[in-house]
């Protein structure tokens, strides 16, 4: 899709309706927009499987050297960050009844 707005086809590719059967999006970080896009429209849909990332930045204020470590706080906002995407997904109809979403973490 080479950085084209996901918002701005006019025209579904035709492999989203009919052929796509599933998707893996890797080191997601929010791009929410997208992954709508293939549950609105991907109807033989079985499958997306999505690997979240975030990574900690030891300057955010919410992280505590003294009761977490990196490893422990990137799995917590991961876990968050699931959640968060999971609430909004629920909302947005989707072609497929039959998709399951798996989430993984890296």
């Amino acid at each position: 899709m080479g950085g084209e707005n996901i918002s701005t086809f006019k025209v579904v590719p035709h492999c989203f309706v009919g052929c796509l059967k599933s998707i893996e999006i890797r080191k997601f970080a929010g791009y929410v927009e997208m992954v709508k896009f293939v549950l609105r429209h991907g109807r033989v849909l079985q499958t997306v499987i999505i690997e979240t990332y975030y990574p900690v930045d030891p300057t955010d204020p919410r992280y505590n050297k003294k009761r977490y470590n990196k490893k422990n706080m990137e799995a917590k906002w991961v876990e968050d960050l699931n959640k968060s995407l999971t609430t909004i997904l629920r909302q947005t109809p989707w072609a497929s009844e039959g998709c399951v979403i798996k989430f993984l973490s890296s």
